[in-house]
């Protein structure tokens, strides 16, 4: 038998939810167009897309930590269970970027190992999450 630990720290991500359109049609979902965290890993910096006149709703992983977020609304439902609310404006049925920063605050803020510089442009933090959700109008 071979066993296997590993040891997660501060771990953070934001989930997405996706689904496919109809056959045929364009599809409504938030777009990621790019992140980046600031040199001391308490700031992450958002620009997504999105169909303007909606609001998008994304569940937020290991968000204890998340103190604010300007661009967007963070709704805290107590402990670790937030939501990015992301409003997209104007409201004429066209995609329109939003740009959005989340800040971290507090012990696990100050424990936060800034990502390589490598690792962020490669890797992502942000996870589809593939059921029928849609955006909310």
């Amino acid at each position: 038998t071979n066993d296997l630990q590993l040891e997660v720290r501060d771990d953070f991500g934001i989930v997405v939810p996706w689904s496919a359109p109809p056959l045929g049609a364009a599809s409504r979902s938030l777009k990621t167009i790019s992140q980046e965290w600031s040199a001391d890993g308490n700031t992450l910096s958002l620009v997504m897309a999105g169909l303007g006149g909606s609001t998008y709703e994304l569940p937020l992983r290991g968000a204890a930590a998340l103190a604010r977020a300007s661009g967007a609304e963070l709704v805290d439902h107590g402990g670790d269970q937030k939501l990015l609310r992301i409003r997209v404006q104007p409201a004429d049925g066209q995609y329109h970027q939003v740009s959005s920063q989340l800040v971290f605050a507090g012990a696990a803020a100050a424990r936060r190992d800034p990502p390589p510089r490598e690792a962020s442009s490669r890797g992502s933090l942000i996870s589809p999450l593939v059921h029928p959700v849609h955006a909310v109008h």
